[in-house]
């Protein structure tokens, strides 16, 4: 035999059904560890491609529902929030969706430098927001303006309902802003 009894009692192997795989891994691997591709919660790993030189923290913060926000993001549209930020300042957020999926973005313009194109730090990536509370953590490089964004382009028909938070922790004090 190729594999040996003991060894084959150690391997699982699954079909195209994502129900049966997403819940398997679960079983073994927290959310908060998993990428949200994979049915978990982690919107800071390699699925999201981060630009060089941010730094996403491993551990997030929990926001409790009450400290969320309601938005309403139409078929094809997307929902920007933007707030300024001092280098050194921890952003954190946390958001989640009804039902569906959702896009999500992190992007950064140098207010002083003026007519750049934003930087993109988390490209756009669909998150299963609705199986999981997505959260994530970041330390600034730099002063400027970020923008988180809910992308809900690729869907024609539906829109999304989502409830969301933010928080900046200023690096030059022990003061905590909700950014609304």
């Amino acid at each position: 035999p190729l594999l040996t009894a003991r060894t084959l009692a150690k391997v699982q192997v699954y079909g195209g059904n994502m129900d049966q795989w997403r819940s398997a891994l679960l079983k073994n691997i927290h959310p908060d560890q998993l990428p949200s591709q994979y049915g978990g919660s982690n919107t800071s790993v390699q699925n999201y491609k981060i630009s060089q030189g941010y730094d996403i923290q491993a551990e997030h913060e929990i926001f409790p529902h009450e400290e969320m926000l309601r938005e309403e993001v139409p078929p094809g549209q997307k929902h920007t929030h933007c707030f300024f930020i001092s280098r050194g300042s921890q952003i954190s957020w946390n958001f989640r969706s009804l039902d569906y999926d959702i896009g999500f973005a992190l992007t950064f313009e140098n207010t002083e430098k003026p007519g750049r194109d934003a930087q993109v730090i988390l490209e756009c990536a669909r998150a299963d927001a609705h199986l999981h509370v997505q959260k994530g953590t970041l330390i600034s490089q730099e002063s400027g303006n970020y923008s988180i964004i809910f992308d809900n382009s690729f869907s024609r028909f539906r829109s999304k309902t989502i409830f969301y938070a933010i928080r900046a922790c200023c690096a030059s004090s022990e003061e905590t802003l909700k950014i609304l």
